[in-house]
């Protein structure tokens, strides 16, 4: 199960986080888009995300780069639920020193332009359930 505009939309997402480019990291999420920014700690809507993901990128993964592994897609009319290895890259690009590999989950929803974006970013994934 693949849906090659969703997994092409977070691979974008990546790049764009690596590279902190925030309005092309803004093109990726809906306007009502939530993240999990750290445990048990969520913020909505597209300013407080693109915040959101500044303040974790500064604080928990300043020397590291988010790289897509696998994902699934699971498709229901104009939502899609997506559960996607990506790995954080500590050390320099071309020989990490090692990578740290999470399961996150994402929803998707299809705006009326029929393109992909994110509305729910929950890069903890079901290891949120260890927090609560």
């Amino acid at each position: 199960m693949k849906n090659q505009a969703i997994s092409a939309q977070l691979q974008e997402l990546h790049r764009a986080f690596n590279a902190n480019e925030q309005h092309a990291i803004a093109a990726c999420y809906d306007e009502t888009a939530t993240v999990v920014s750290r445990p048990i700690h969520r913020r909505s809507g597209k300013s407080d995300v693109l915040k959101a993901l500044a303040q974790f990128k500064q604080d928990i993964v300043p020397d590291a780069l988010v790289t897509n592994g696998d994902d699934v897609v699971i498709e229901a009319g104009d939502v899609a639920l997506v559960m996607s290895k990506i790995y954080l890259n500590y050390g320099q690009v071309k020989q990490p020193k090692f990578a740290e590999a999470n399961r996150a989950i994402y929803v998707f929803k299809r705006n009326e332009q029929g393109e992909w974006r994110c509305v729910v970013d929950n890069f903890f994934g079901t290891d949120l359930l260890d927090y609560v």
